[in-house]
């Protein structure tokens, strides 16, 4: 979001945005506001059906992933594992990254500005990565969390509701995984001002829990 008021004011940036089919809905609209508000070209992508609809199909995304339960495998097996799950990557790939991937070809993009930071957890391509001949920058690599909202606050940005509770950009509802990266904020800011989808997405992630353990239910041993 603050790369977004860095370059408000520059005609030729294109806003691109992943939206997945199954986004939280507060945070789309926010996305749209905030780029007619600053008068911004945007740019929605997404997968040819909606996530959720991706992942019934295929299995759901995961931090962690028993071999078993990969589609791959399951088509092997007599007695499968129930749910069918899949790296989180893979599931991002197809419904968000393809998706931008395929934007910036179609528009010729040469450079693409992204929010990254070094300190983020997981990071794709640090600042000023060059593949394929399209330099990617991050303008705000060095910046701390503090720095960020300092920067918002003095440029008079609305903050999005979720980073009261701790949250990031929180993209698709229906996601199980990132778990480790503010999942429990994100279901907690389901339950608050979601219920309905809360509820949708907490069972999906007790069928993750479940094939999880019957997983290493295999590998204990009795003593």
């Amino acid at each position: 979001m603050a790369c977004l008021y860095m370059y408000k004011d520059d005609p030729e940036v294109v806003v691109a945005y992943a939206n997945s089919g199954s986004p939280m809905p507060n945070i789309v609209n926010f996305i749209r506001k905030t780029t007619s508000d600053l008068n911004m070209q945007l740019h929605e992508v997404g997968p040819s059906i909606p996530v959720e609809q991706w992942q019934d199909k295929n299995g759901l995304p995961v931090d962690i992933l028993p071999i078993d339960a990969a589609p791959v495998m399951r088509a092997t097996l007599a007695n499968p594992p129930k749910q069918a799950l899949v790296p989180y990557n893979v599931c991002c790939t197809v419904n968000k990254w393809q998706p931008m991937q395929n934007l910036i070809s179609d528009i010729g993009a040469k450079i693409v500005i992204r929010g990254s930071r070094k300190s983020d957890p997981k990071i794709s391509a640090a600042d000023g990565h060059v593949e394929n001949g399209i330099t990617y920058l991050s303008p705000i690599w060095d910046w701390s969390d503090e720095d960020v909202f300092a920067y918002l606050k003095g440029m008079g940005a609305e903050i999005p509701p979720q980073y009261e509770q701790g949250g990031d950009s929180m993209d698709c509802w229906c996601c199980t995984a990132y778990m480790d990266h503010h999942g429990a904020q994100r279901y907690a800011h389901m339950k608050e001002h979601f219920p309905e989808l809360y509820a949708k997405g907490s069972a999906r992630l007790g069928r993750v829990r479940e094939t999880l353990e019957t997983a290493l239910q295999q590998i204990n041993l009795e003593h």
